[in-house]
């Protein structure tokens, strides 16, 4: 609770808010051979907004989040320096104003699918020049993930007589990255992103393609 010289109150409350993780979910399944670590875990909220005048009677809004963040989330470390995650989490919100005579309540859901896999690679004693057998002594390290994330959004307002949709989206995207130390002074790599977005209630999609590439020279 927070109270000021105001003409305004908010109450805010989290119940209950709850975390779970289990670790070492490899020797469940019998995969220590190909995992070497693992990690299930998810999350549950609820929190609960109410704001209007003091001393009311009842609140002017009343917001009401439920969330699961994740749903189910799975992390592992693979042989040959591979990771992969993916998750699955839903979050939907209940927003209603009281008016003296109706209530309008907004309605929105948001549902999310989350997987990246990486792959890292170093090689501290330098490479062996292919066909000569010389071997160049130069330390690389390089380190590349692929992400990849599909959201789906709904919303919806109604009022005394009439309910209307707000929102009603998909989007996927993809998002590749790769760094690449050539030198301890030198660096580079490059980061992209594919979105894809449909509107559902328009009928109309949106591409966005976007790529960088840097590169780092320290003196």
């Amino acid at each position: 609770k927070r109270y000021a010289s105001a003409s305004n109150q908010m109450i805010t409350t989290t119940w209950p808010d709850i975390r779970l993780t289990l670790t070492n979910f490899e020797t469940l399944i019998g995969a220590e051979n190909y995992l070497a670590s693992s990690r299930l875990n998810t999350g549950f909220i609820i929190q609960e907004k109410l704001s209007g005048d003091i001393n009311w009677e009842k609140p002017n809004t009343e917001i009401v989040t439920t969330a699961f963040q994740p749903l189910l989330g799975f992390t592992g470390n693979w042989a040959n320096n591979i990771s992969s995650s993916i998750s699955y989490s839903v979050n939907t919100t209940k927003n209603i104003s009281n008016q003296s005579t109706y209530n309008v309540v907004k309605n929105s859901r948001k549902d999310a699918i989350a997987g990246s896999v990486s792959y890292s690679f170093t090689a501290e004693n330098g490479f062996k020049i292919p066909f000569i057998g010389s071997k160049l002594i130069l330390k690389n390290q390089m380190e590349s993930e692929l992400g990849i994330k599909y959201e789906t959004e709904f919303a919806t307002t109604e009022g005394r007589d009439s309910k209307q949709t707000d929102k009603d989206t998909s989007k996927i995207s993809v998002i590749p990255r790769a760094s690449y130390n050539f030198h301890q002074n030198v660096k580079g790599g490059m980061t992209g992103t594919y979105d894809i977005t449909h509107d559902n209630r328009r009928q109309e999609s949106i591409s966005i393609f976007r790529l960088d590439i840097w590169v780092e020279i320290q003196f």
